[in-house]
């Protein structure tokens, strides 16, 4: 199963794997009811379905019996029906492409780019979502029959020679028998019991606090109050302060490091609320509490793997219990600190990152000097640094243990000793992290049918 899933993507997407520019959004895994599985790596297979996964092109995510998922991009909702097979084949700025093999996928447009495409394909047909709205996609082999069902907004079937429109309160089912030409119906659209618990679960962001201060398009988003406060801070504005966290919590050190393609080492956090503070804004330390600051508002807000610098090289060692141990260090940016990629990426994408997230009444002053240097706060950099600087043996990095399970007690003296260096001089590279990873048993899903090539 995992050489055949492998293949498909390999032929179906070879011109996207490894862009020259990673895409600006990633879409997350924000909710799993029962089980589930996720499809996001060909050495790994099939892994249990974690919260706060990535997804992108080339991934899928599976539902068992009995069992929901929701994944969001931007302010766009998947959700998941049981028994459900969603092939994510492209996700980018402009586009988003998704294969349905089998089930249901109940989906939420909220803003819609006039730019973008939205594109959904079963065994039988291609549709197009093409306005803000409730959609919900069908796709049942045994019966060769796949249904689109427009709640609200305006869709469009592709067709032989052309395409047909599908609005508000309609539906158009398609049947393809074997050796025959597909065949099309209308009729009503009618709710299921999926789109209700999609209702409701859009209702239940409804009115947050985070929207005044975050745009729907920052993928995470939807969770902050539920974990968090919201206060004025006269250094940075909106500033956002987690309520339930473990003593000794920092950013960046409850969660792990996984490989994403294109990106490459990409940080997953454990917490339920993790993901919009860890791949946007910044992180702040006042009156002795972490706090998140979004940045200044901007419409598409740009995806990082992780905002955080690295320290130390490869040849840094310290002494551990167990002996002399090589070790990788990073800490969380502030508003202050410059981002460095340590991917491919342009550099607009890159000034995007590190000018939205400078505090306004100091982007006059640091135009020329995007660190801060000779600002009074020049010395957030070491202030993040030594407050939340975590270290790890090197062997340890990238492993499917959580990263505060194996952490390096370091001295902070030793911390400030290092050197601040990039990502590419510290960070093992996929080969070097493969050769010393044993790689985990595809596990197949309980009622996982034979896998089905993107469209």
């Amino acid at each position: 199963m995992k050489r055949l899933i492998a293949l498909a993507f390999t032929i179906a997407l070879a011109p996207l794997a490894w862009a020259a520019d990673p895409p600006g959004r990633v879409a997350r895994l924000s909710f799993v009811e029962g089980q589930a599985s996720l499809f996001a790596d060909p050495d790994q297979g099939w892994e249990p379905a974690r919260i706060n996964s990535h997804l992108t092109g080339e991934n899928s995510v599976w539902t068992e019996p009995g069992a929901r998922a929701e994944v969001y991009f931007g302010s766009t909702a998947l959700r998941l029906g049981e028994v459900t097979q969603l092939d994510i084949v492209r996700l980018d700025d402009e586009s988003f492409h998704a294969h349905l093999p089998r089930g249901t996928l109940a989906v939420r447009i909220r803003d819609l780019d006039p730019r973008e495409s939205y594109a959904i394909t079963t065994p039988s047909a291609r549709f197009q979502l093409r306005a803000n709205g409730r959609y919900r996609v069908d796709s049942d082999p045994s019966r060769g029959e796949s249904r689109l069902s427009v709640l609200a907004g305006t869709a469009r079937m592709e067709v032989a020679g052309g395409y047909v429109n599908v609005d508000t309160g309609r539906a158009v089912r398609v049947s393809a028998a074997a050796g025959e030409g597909a065949r099309f119906e209308f009729e009503n659209a009618w709710s299921s019991p999926i789109d209700d618990w999609a209702l409701a679960r859009d209702q239940r962001v409804e009115g947050r606090e985070a929207a005044r201060y975050v745009p729907p398009q920052m993928t995470g988003w939807q969770d902050l109050d539920d974990y968090g406060t919201w206060r004025n801070d006269a250094e940075y504005g909106a500033v956002w302060y987690p309520t339930r966290v473990e003593a000794g919590w920092a950013p960046y050190r409850y969660g792990r490091w996984t490989w994403v393609r294109p990106w490459g080492w990409t940080w997953v956090d454990d917490a339920p609320w993790g993901y919009a503070p860890f791949h946007y804004g910044r992180w702040v330390y006042v009156g002795n509490r972490w706090g998140w600051y979004p940045g200044r508002y901007t419409a598409r807000p740009v995806w990082a793997p992780a905002l955080v610098g690295w320290i130390g090289g490869r040849g840094w060692s310290v002494s551990l219990s167990s002996g002399p141990a090589n070790v990788v260090g990073w800490y969380p940016l502030s508003p202050y600190d410059t981002y460095q990629p340590w991917y491919q990426a342009n550099v607009v994408y890159v000034n995007h990152i590190n000018h939205v997230v400078l505090p306004p009444r100091h982007d006059r002053d640091h135009r020329g000097d995007p660190r801060g240097q000779g600002d009074r706060r020049g010395g957030e950099r070491q202030d993040n640094r030594d407050r939340g600087a975590t270290v790890m043996p090197r062997e340890h990095f990238g492993s499917r243990r959580p990263v505060q399970s194996v952490i390096a007690p370091v001295a902070g003296e030793a911390v400030r000793a290092q050197p601040v260096v990039s990502g590419t001089a510290v960070l093992p590279s996929q080969s070097e992290w493969r050769a010393r990873t044993k790689p985990a048993v595809a596990a197949k899903p309980a009622a996982m049918p034979p896998p089905s090539a993107p469209a």
